[in-house]
Protein backbone atom coordinates (compact mmCIF):
# COMPACT_ATOMS: atom_id res chain seq x y z
CA UNK A 1 0.00 0.00 0.00
CA UNK A 2 1.11 3.92 -0.72
CA UNK A 3 1.12 6.60 1.20
CA UNK A 4 0.33 10.10 0.42
CA UNK A 5 -0.29 13.43 1.65
CA UNK A 6 -3.05 13.85 4.27
CA UNK A 7 -4.61 17.15 5.12
CA UNK A 8 -7.98 16.88 6.68
CA UNK A 9 -7.64 21.11 7.28
CA UNK A 10 -6.69 20.79 2.99
CA UNK A 11 -8.39 24.46 3.02
CA UNK A 12 -5.65 26.15 4.87
CA UNK A 13 -2.77 24.69 2.66
CA UNK A 14 -2.96 27.77 1.21
CA UNK A 15 -2.57 29.87 3.86
CA UNK A 16 0.64 27.99 5.55
CA UNK A 17 2.58 27.81 2.08
CA UNK A 18 1.84 31.41 2.53
CA UNK A 19 3.22 31.65 5.62
CA UNK A 20 6.49 29.05 4.60
CA UNK A 21 7.14 31.47 1.90
CA UNK A 22 6.78 35.08 3.93
CA UNK A 23 8.55 33.56 7.19
CA UNK A 24 11.82 32.53 7.99
CA UNK A 25 13.14 29.11 7.81
CA UNK A 26 13.04 27.27 11.13
CA UNK A 27 15.51 24.92 12.77
CA UNK A 28 12.60 22.04 12.74
CA UNK A 29 9.07 22.37 11.04
CA UNK A 30 7.34 20.73 13.91
CA UNK A 31 3.74 20.93 15.40
CA UNK A 32 4.81 23.48 18.02
CA UNK A 33 6.07 25.78 14.94
CA UNK A 34 3.33 25.43 13.58
CA UNK A 35 1.12 26.60 15.70
CA UNK A 36 3.46 30.01 15.93
CA UNK A 37 2.24 30.37 12.28
CA UNK A 38 -1.02 30.57 13.82
CA UNK A 39 -2.26 26.96 12.66
CA UNK A 40 -2.77 25.44 16.33
CA UNK A 41 -5.60 23.59 15.86
CA UNK A 42 -4.90 19.54 16.13
CA UNK A 43 -5.75 18.77 12.64
CA UNK A 44 -3.47 21.10 11.43
CA UNK A 45 -0.72 18.36 12.45
CA UNK A 46 -1.75 17.02 9.62
CA UNK A 47 0.74 19.17 7.71
CA UNK A 48 3.54 18.16 9.47
CA UNK A 49 3.91 14.15 7.96
CA UNK A 50 2.31 15.46 4.89
CA UNK A 51 4.87 17.74 4.26
CA UNK A 52 7.40 15.44 5.34
CA UNK A 53 6.00 13.27 2.01
CA UNK A 54 6.31 16.48 -0.61
CA UNK A 55 9.94 16.44 0.78
CA UNK A 56 10.14 19.61 2.26
CA UNK A 57 10.91 18.48 5.84
CA UNK A 58 13.12 15.66 6.63
CA UNK A 59 11.69 12.63 9.13
CA UNK A 60 13.25 14.54 11.76
CA UNK A 61 11.39 17.73 10.64
CA UNK A 62 14.57 19.77 9.07
CA UNK A 63 13.64 21.82 6.74
CA UNK A 64 15.32 20.56 3.21
CA UNK A 65 16.86 22.39 0.33
CA UNK A 66 13.20 21.99 -1.48
CA UNK A 67 11.87 24.21 1.40
CA UNK A 68 14.08 26.79 0.96
CA UNK A 69 13.71 26.75 -2.81
CA UNK A 70 9.90 26.68 -2.60
CA UNK A 71 10.11 29.76 -0.74
CA UNK A 72 11.82 31.77 -3.95
CA UNK A 73 8.31 33.04 -5.39
CA UNK A 74 9.62 32.48 -8.98
CA UNK A 75 10.64 28.71 -8.01
CA UNK A 76 7.28 27.98 -6.36
CA UNK A 77 5.45 26.52 -8.66
CA UNK A 78 7.98 24.04 -10.48
CA UNK A 79 9.35 22.86 -6.93
CA UNK A 80 5.45 22.15 -5.58
CA UNK A 81 4.86 20.70 -8.99
CA UNK A 82 8.11 18.65 -8.48
CA UNK A 83 7.65 17.14 -4.96
CA UNK A 84 3.48 16.13 -6.03
CA UNK A 85 4.92 14.22 -8.95
CA UNK A 86 7.64 12.43 -6.16
CA UNK A 87 5.10 11.94 -3.52
CA UNK A 88 2.00 11.01 -5.67
CA UNK A 89 3.94 8.44 -7.86
CA UNK A 90 2.12 5.29 -7.17
CA UNK A 91 -0.99 7.92 -8.41
CA UNK A 92 0.33 9.10 -11.68
CA UNK A 93 1.77 4.87 -12.78
CA UNK A 94 -2.00 4.21 -12.63
CA UNK A 95 -2.98 7.33 -14.41
CA UNK A 96 0.05 9.46 -15.82
CA UNK A 97 -3.10 12.33 -16.45
CA UNK A 98 -4.14 11.97 -12.54
CA UNK A 99 -4.03 15.82 -12.19
CA UNK A 100 -6.81 15.96 -14.58
CA UNK A 101 -9.29 13.53 -13.82
CA UNK A 102 -12.76 14.09 -11.43
CA UNK A 103 -12.49 13.89 -7.63
CA UNK A 104 -14.74 10.80 -7.71
CA UNK A 105 -11.89 9.12 -10.27
CA UNK A 106 -9.32 10.14 -7.68
CA UNK A 107 -11.40 8.42 -4.45
CA UNK A 108 -11.46 5.10 -6.27
CA UNK A 109 -7.72 5.33 -7.45
CA UNK A 110 -6.96 6.14 -3.37
CA UNK A 111 -8.95 3.48 -2.12
CA UNK A 112 -6.98 1.05 -4.31
CA UNK A 113 -3.61 2.34 -3.30
CA UNK A 114 -4.00 2.97 0.45
CA UNK A 115 -7.10 0.22 1.48
CA UNK A 116 -8.46 3.56 3.81
CA UNK A 117 -12.23 4.36 4.22
CA UNK A 118 -14.52 6.16 1.64
CA UNK A 119 -13.94 9.50 4.39
CA UNK A 120 -10.29 9.18 3.93
CA UNK A 121 -10.22 9.09 0.53
CA UNK A 122 -12.19 11.94 0.00
CA UNK A 123 -9.16 14.07 2.05
CA UNK A 124 -6.75 12.18 0.14
CA UNK A 125 -8.24 13.25 -3.25
CA UNK A 126 -9.20 17.30 -1.88
CA UNK A 127 -5.73 17.31 -0.74
CA UNK A 128 -4.10 16.46 -4.17
CA UNK A 129 -6.75 18.38 -5.91
CA UNK A 130 -5.65 21.63 -3.89
CA UNK A 131 -1.64 20.78 -4.08
CA UNK A 132 -2.69 20.69 -8.02
CA UNK A 133 -4.25 23.93 -8.06
CA UNK A 134 -1.73 25.46 -5.83
CA UNK A 135 1.21 24.40 -8.16
CA UNK A 136 -0.54 25.39 -11.58
CA UNK A 137 0.83 21.95 -11.54
CA UNK A 138 2.63 20.40 -14.81
CA UNK A 139 4.37 17.55 -15.74
CA UNK A 140 8.28 18.19 -15.11
CA UNK A 141 11.25 16.71 -16.69
CA UNK A 142 14.05 17.63 -14.83
CA UNK A 143 17.72 16.12 -14.93
CA UNK A 144 18.98 14.51 -11.90
CA UNK A 145 21.02 17.11 -9.65
CA UNK A 146 23.19 14.77 -7.99
CA UNK A 147 27.34 14.68 -9.34
CA UNK A 148 27.11 12.22 -12.11
CA UNK A 149 30.27 8.87 -11.89
CA UNK A 150 32.49 8.96 -13.83
CA UNK A 151 31.10 6.43 -16.99
CA UNK A 152 33.77 3.61 -17.93
CA UNK A 153 34.20 3.24 -21.58
CA UNK A 154 32.16 -0.04 -21.62
CA UNK A 155 28.87 1.54 -20.60
CA UNK A 156 29.29 4.54 -23.27
CA UNK A 157 28.64 2.10 -25.58
CA UNK A 158 25.30 1.07 -23.98
CA UNK A 159 22.62 3.59 -25.00
CA UNK A 160 21.49 5.84 -22.13
CA UNK A 161 17.97 5.45 -22.27
CA UNK A 162 15.90 2.57 -23.67
CA UNK A 163 12.48 2.63 -25.33
CA UNK A 164 9.84 0.25 -24.21
CA UNK A 165 6.28 0.80 -25.02
CA UNK A 166 6.54 4.41 -25.35
CA UNK A 167 8.11 4.83 -21.43
CA UNK A 168 12.33 5.46 -20.93
CA UNK A 169 14.10 3.70 -18.95
CA UNK A 170 17.04 5.36 -17.75
CA UNK A 171 19.89 3.04 -16.25
CA UNK A 172 22.47 3.62 -13.87
CA UNK A 173 24.84 0.44 -13.82
CA UNK A 174 27.79 -0.03 -11.28
CA UNK A 175 30.02 -2.46 -13.06
CA UNK A 176 32.38 -5.22 -11.45
CA UNK A 177 35.78 -3.98 -11.95
CA UNK A 178 37.64 -6.49 -14.24
CA UNK A 179 39.54 -7.39 -17.41
CA UNK A 180 37.50 -10.24 -18.90
CA UNK A 181 35.18 -9.01 -21.52
CA UNK A 182 33.18 -12.09 -21.16
CA UNK A 183 31.76 -10.46 -17.77
CA UNK A 184 29.99 -7.25 -19.72
CA UNK A 185 29.43 -9.47 -22.56
CA UNK A 186 27.00 -11.20 -20.48
CA UNK A 187 25.92 -8.59 -18.12
CA UNK A 188 25.01 -6.53 -21.46
CA UNK A 189 23.25 -9.56 -22.84
CA UNK A 190 21.41 -10.56 -19.86
CA UNK A 191 20.22 -6.58 -19.54
CA UNK A 192 18.82 -6.87 -23.09
CA UNK A 193 16.99 -10.12 -22.57
CA UNK A 194 15.51 -8.51 -19.34
CA UNK A 195 14.78 -5.10 -21.03
CA UNK A 196 13.21 -6.55 -24.51
CA UNK A 197 9.50 -6.87 -24.75
CA UNK A 198 8.38 -9.19 -27.67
Amino acid sequence: MFEFPYIEPYKKLESVLKAIVEGEIPAKFTYRYLASMGFPSSKDRDFVPAFRLLGLIDSLGRPTARYTNLRDIKQFERVLSRSIREAYIGLFETDAKANNVSENVLMGYFGKLTGKSHRQTDVYAKTFKELVRLSNYKEIVEEHEEEKAPISPMVQKVPSTIKTRGQNINLNINLPTTTDGKVYETLFKHLKDLLTLE
